[in-house]
């Protein structure tokens, strides 16, 4: 299946993906791009201190930074995040 993702960092995005070991970022899977879009808009921006946390990234990325045998699973609000695989 084709996913569209997007990377949170809650220190902001504009951080190295290298930061605390490597575990700085989130990554979220989404079925459409309109999916992703939404969740993006609702989820961009930290409301307290205005920084930006959130973004669209690439498959390229995530697999960078988890490897490229990443698995997509529901975390315990329902949404698809990616993790690293076990293989």
């Amino acid at each position: 299946m084709k996913y569209y993702y997007a990377e949170y960092c809650p220190y902001g995005i504009h951080i190295s993906y290298d930061s605390l070991n490597g575990n700085a970022f989130e990554f979220y899977a989404f079925r459409s791009k309109k999916e992703r879009e939404r969740w993006l808009d609702e989820n961009e921006w930290d409301r307290w201190s205005a920084t930006l946390v959130a973004q669209a990234t690439t498959r390229k990325t995530v697999e960078r930074m988890l490897g490229k045998n990443f698995d997509v699973d529901k975390n315990y609000r329902g949404e698809l995040v990616c993790i690293r695989g076990i293989r």
